[in-house]
């Protein structure tokens, strides 16, 4: 698939929200159930945001597109196989990237309507960054705190779709898959700790650059959008790349059921 049709892709993502209307037809799988996001509308801050994501996957170098890729054809290959998919974001503390990729990564299946469900975790969880919950909010969610104490918080992305729940805990919390699932590592000391997770299908990676390296400084905001803006692109090229083989099952934006 060239870079052009990625692109418009990943603008019709953003779209879809405004407008349901239909495209290309092409019959699916009578086996999936498709959610029909024609009630949603996408906030319009972070409509503009993910219309910027669509612009830019095209700064994505080749190399690290490659891996991408990769992980996309186990995750679709997984689609596939059980109809379904359960997808864990690990991160040590699961205090930042991990919740950064939760967040993008349920906003974009949502659009998509691809039957997966997000999930994060981490081996010595803390609390969620107020950094991460800032460049979220700068992004276009609308957060706000789901407990009194702030350890967890909603992140609205569009009218009618239930919030992402984040708030920072171990792997194997009770809300958290036990079998069945496909783990993805966002930081490499995640990745050495955790060797064997019981119940998990396979263990992936997408690792990213710790922005607590600036936390305290002048830079910490920048370091935390910057981040949480190279999930997101890479996230939405990822999963579209899911959602658009040809020999998927899996329902393109843009398509009615059926069509």
């Amino acid at each position: 698939m060239n870079l052009a049709v990625q692109l418009s892709a990943l603008a019709e993502f953003a779209a879809l929200f405004v407008k349901y209307r239909r495209s290309a037809k092409r019959r699916l799988s009578s086996r999936r159930v498709h959610p029909s996001p024609s009630s949603r509308r996408l906030l319009p801050a972070l409509e503009s945001t993910l219309r910027r994501f669509a612009l830019d996957a095209g700064s994505i170098p080749a190399l690290r597109r490659s891996h991408l890729d990769v992980v996309a054809k186990m995750l679709a290959a997984e689609i596939r196989r059980s109809n379904r998919l359960a997808l864990m974001f690990i991160c040590t503390h699961n205090s930042r990237r991990s919740q950064l990729s939760h967040a993008w990564a349920q906003t974009i299946v949502q659009g998509l309507g691809l039957p997966i469900s997000v999930s994060s975790g981490g081996t010595g969880p803390t609390a969620v960054h107020p950094s991460v919950i800032a460049a979220l909010r700068t992004a276009g969610f609308r957060l706000s705190e789901g407990s009194p104490t702030g350890a967890r918080w909603l992140a609205e992305f569009a009218q009618g779709a239930p919030a992402v729940e984040l708030w920072s805990k171990k792997w194997d919390c009770a809300s958290n898959p036990k079998d069945n699932f496909i783990t993805i590592a966002n930081c490499a000391a995640a990745e050495e700790s955790c060797p064997n997770i019981p119940g998990a299908l396979a263990r992936l990676a997408m690792l990213y650059e710790d922005p607590r390296l600036a936390d305290g400084t002048e830079h910490e905001l920048d370091a935390y959008l910057a981040t949480s803006t190279q999930i997101g692109i890479e996230t939405s090229w990822m999963l579209d790349q899911v959602a658009s083989p040809p020999t998927s099952a899996v329902k393109r934006i843009g398509r009615r059921p059926n069509e």
